[in-house]
């Protein structure tokens, strides 16, 4: 993956935890695309987040991220985010923004449909937790997940198709694979959700309908499955891994916050350990 010269190389790593390791083992055609699409949904998340902010300057900004415009207005609000790497990387927008217009122009159309769904999911969170409305219906969660991951998973297929064609898997199965990549995507966003109770709740931020943890994390599994299924369908090695770990930390995940239960859920951030994540890289590699 060719980095342009003025986004700082560590960039990528500063702000993508575990997912650094998935982007890095993609496909070299597939890394660019995936790279762009993260570092510029991880900036509006970071905007989204940023709660120094008023909320019209934030919903303002991420309006000019859906028109691809990196003069977002933020820089007075940059000091008052706590980590550096998001800092410089909202910094570094001017710099996403040309490497994304070097990319072929089907990836430049994936990369900006996949930054509109999601930031129509961030909107809507912002208007939504409003004020005195603190919860969503189960229809409101599904729409959500779908808007800021599920959506993921079509992107993700959409530019292994596009880089790769049948080497990354067989055009018969690519409506079987964008229906259980969104479901894929959703899945790990709910288990993003249950995992940040213990933040969202005290903030007024209660995503789930109620606190049957136990059904949510039914459902988590459920989507989870099509995670097993979309791997099945790769043909390539490396987006196979690359797929196939973050699926093993989100069920490693999802086995620890069912041991922990919902009174320590709601108390702490319920984590698997780096041990852990590293025997979930060596299953990964070697199912792969």
């Amino acid at each position: 993956m060719t980095v342009p010269c003025t986004i700082p190389p560590d960039l990528l790593k500063s702000v993508s935890r575990s997912f650094y390791l998935s982007i890095q083992f993609l496909p070299g055609k597939m890394r660019e695309p995936i790279a762009i699409g993260y570092l510029l949904a991880r900036a509006t998340d970071t905007i989204a987040d940023s709660g120094n902010a008023p909320l019209d300057v934030r919903k303002s900004a991420l309006n000019q991220m859906t028109a691809l415009n990196p003069d977002i207005a933020f820089d007075s609000h940059l000091d008052q985010i706590s980590h550096s790497g998001e800092q410089q990387l909202l910094r570094s927008l001017p710099a996403i923004f040309d490497w994304l217009d070097s990319l072929s122009p089907a990836n430049q159309k994936a990369v900006e449909k996949v930054l509109t769904t999601i930031i129509s999911g961030q909107i809507w969170d912002l208007d939504h937790f409003t004020g005195e409305n603190q919860s969503t219906s189960a229809e409101e969660l599904m729409q959500y997940t779908y808007q800021v991951a599920g959506c993921v998973g079509e992107f993700w297929t959409e530019v292994g198709f596009e880089n790769l064609g049948d080497h990354f898997a067989d055009y018969e199965d690519r409506d079987i694979l964008m229906e259980h990549g969104k479901r894929f995507g959703k899945g790990l966003q709910l288990i993003n959700i249950i995992r940040d109770l213990h933040e969202d709740l005290p903030n007024g931020r209660n995503y789930l309908p109620d606190d049957d943890i136990s059904h949510w994390l039914e459902v988590c599994r459920d989507h989870l499955e099509s995670g097993s299924i979309y791997v099945k369908h790769l043909r390539n090695r490396k987006a196979k891994f690359a797929t196939t770990l973050p699926l093993y930390l989100a069920e490693a995940t999802a086995e620890k916050l069912e041991k922990a239960g919902i009174d320590q859920i709601k108390k702490q951030k319920i984590k698997i350990s780096r041990k852990t994540v590293f025997k979930m890289a060596i299953k990964a590699a070697l199912f792969s």
